[in-house]
């Protein structure tokens, strides 16, 4: 058997809302934050896609 895929990790990584990263909060009300560097890297990853507008089904077309 092949390794299962864990579809989130964190915070960010993973299917997620289009919105700025960085401005994203949980339900207790308090900005997000990474857990590790993955995860980090994973916002900054998001902040790309949001910034130029290319998240999300419209960015794919």
């Amino acid at each position: 058997m092949g390794a299962k895929k864990v579809p989130y990790y964190g915070n960010f990584l993973g299917p997620g809302p289009d919105g700025n990263p960085y401005n994203l909060t949980g339900y207790n009300g308090k900005r997000l934050k990474p857990i590790d560097m993955l995860d980090a890297a994973a916002q900054r990853h998001d902040y790309a896609y949001y910034r130029h507008h290319t998240g999300g089904v419209s960015g794919a077309l």
